[in-house]
């Protein structure tokens, strides 16, 4: 329920007496409105923020949007508590093709209430004559067209001023998932925009037909399987009823998700954590793709004591044993094959999976089609993931055995024979997100590394360096471009894990330099990583 004493207050330094104004007056005379706009932030919860799309005009427009909704005062008094507004300055536009393109879409979207009173021709007459006076008619009679029938350009910007559908409630991955998702739609509302939830923990895929014919500026979900959902009876997919377009954020590669992104509906588009994930998605699926790193938690906690030197968060697995298990279920040829790529992985830790294969491939003289190579990744893709297991052990196993005491965090670790060396720190807890965020807020050198991604980032770097912690990852080129090594980040190299625990030795027992790092990383960080900051940049894709 919208509060009653919420209002929009337009500030004029010459209208001594306050005057409410009716939705239909600002409809027909925008220049009511010139002046200093007060909008109370909590108005944001019932309608979205400027509508970025429009080429003008998009104070005038937001006041419209929100005059349907609350009062609108005219006065010469801000309000007393300007403070919890967004304060926004109203001017005339000069006339040009931009202020007459959004004439047209606001009329186009009020026609109705224009018709109803008798004001619509009007409205196109002032329209086309202003048009004329500065030469453009035949121009803004074709987009006048395209906004009264509503044609895509009407519906993109339309869009504009809708709200976002952000698919939440997957437990995979200790809910990582939908942190994500939470993360993402939480910054997006700071902006000011709409959002609403899908909670697939609590409803039934199919409780989502609720959304067709909506419009949205768009449809987002974390690694879903949602935009995969077809309707019954060979009516097509689900979301090709939705109205807008569709982002899957996905955190691993594309191949790994394969069975939901062979067949898509139309605009979905894939978020992709590496550029090398990015660049394989557009090659091999009937989506488009651009490399859209994750963003860090930001937290206010109090100043922690840094009780742990070096610390790792992340799984176990007996990655040799389900090697071998693998490599049974290939025919022979692909054992071959298998090995060979194994091999290169081992020997090449910084080449991306892709072109291992390729190296693989010409070692044996031969050449696929590009899908017969997609077809093979996917029978190989576990392989990718326990080398990342094979050298995440192989990084914790060097620092042990230089004496660097890690305390390794989750109940997988049980089975593991690192356990066996007296510098293996075993906490036996899996941790919550903010669990997590407590012990990197308690940590020195958080350790990092990836899986498999060579050319991107992931949520834990960013998360760590939030909560002021040293970060030592994984070198690449997206992690050179972001960050400087040495000064905001430590980064080490896997075809040279002897010079790992050189840098932590070179590192810890001097608290100024861990000082140092950590503040700028967390400053590099707070102004470029975080979920605000993804949200800006995916606004910015979206227009």
């Amino acid at each position: 329920m919208i509060q009653n004493d919420l209002h929009i207050t337009i500030c004029k330094n010459n209208h001594t007496k306050a005057l409410s104004l009716q939705f239909l007056d600002i409809l027909l005379d925008e220049t009511l409105l010139y002046g200093t706009v007060y909008i109370p932030t909590v108005c944001f919860r019932n309608v979205s923020t400027l509508n970025h799309r429009l080429p003008g005009k998009q104070v005038y427009e937001l006041v419209l949007r929100l005059a349907s909704e609350y009062p609108v005062v005219l006065t010469d008094t801000p309000p007393a508590n300007d403070k919890e507004c967004m304060v926004l300055v109203f001017e005339p536009e000069p006339l040009g093709m931009d202020s007459l393109k959004s004439d047209c879409y606001i009329i186009s979207r009020y026609k109705s209430l224009l018709q109803e009173h008798h004001f619509f021709d009007a409205a196109v007459t002032s329209i086309l004559d202003a048009a004329q006076s500065i030469d453009a008619q035949s121009e803004i009679i074709s987009f006048l067209s395209d906004m009264l029938s509503e044609a895509p350009a009407y519906e993109y910007l339309y869009a504009g001023s809708q709200p976002f559908l952000i698919y939440t409630g997957d437990t995979v991955c200790y809910q990582i998932l939908s942190v994500f998702a939470e993360q993402f739609g939480a910054a997006l509302r700071r902006l000011g925009y709409l959002v609403e939830y899908f909670d697939l923990s609590q409803e039934d895929f199919t409780e989502a037909y609720r959304f067709i014919g909506k419009n949205y500026q768009a449809v987002i979900g974390v690694q879903s399987y949602m935009f995969s959902a077809k309707l019954n009876h060979d009516m097509g997919f689900l979301h090709d009823k939705i109205i807008g377009p569709k982002y899957n954020f996905i955190l691993d590669h594309p191949s790994r998700v394969e069975n939901h992104l062979k067949e898509v509906p139309k605009q979905l588009t894939i978020l992709a954590v590496d550029r090398n994930y990015a660049a394989y998605a557009k090659k091999t699926y009937p989506v488009n793709a651009i490399f859209f790193p994750p963003g860090g938690i930001c937290t206010s906690f109090e100043p922690q004591e840094r009780i742990f030197d070096v610390t790792f968060i992340g799984s176990y697995f007996d990655n040799f044993s389900f090697v071998l298990e693998r490599f049974s279920e290939f025919s022979r040829q692909d054992r071959f094959l298998a090995n060979r790529f194994w091999l290169i992985m081992k020997k090449s830790p910084a080449l991306p999976a892709e072109e291992a294969l390729s190296m693989a491939l010409e070692h044996y003289h031969m050449q696929l089609s590009w899908a017969e190579f997609a077809e093979l990744f996917h029978r190989f893709r576990d392989l990718i993931v326990y080398m990342a297991t094979y050298y995440r052990m192989k990084v914790l196993r060097t620092l042990l055995e230089a004496g660097i005491p890690v305390h390794v965090f989750g109940t997988s670790w049980k089975s593991c024979p690192l356990r066996a060396n007296p510098n293996f720190i075993w906490h036996n807890e899996d941790l919550s997100t903010d669990e997590c965020l407590l012990v990197w807020q308690q940590s020195k050198i958080a350790l990092n590394t990836m899986t498999w991604h060579k050319d991107g980032i992931t949520e834990r770097i960013l998360n760590s360096m939030l909560q002021k912690a040293v970060v030592l990852t994984e070198r690449n080129p997206y992690m050179e471009e972001a960050f400087c090594d040495g000064k905001d980040v430590l980064l080490y190299d896997l075809d040279k894990l002897n010079e790992l625990p050189k840098i932590i030795q070179n590192t810890l027992p001097y608290p100024e330099k861990l000082s140092a790092i950590a503040k700028n990383g967390y400053l590099n960080a707070l102004e470029n990583h975080t979920w605000d900051s993804r949200a800006k940049e995916f606004i910015h894709i979206l227009t």
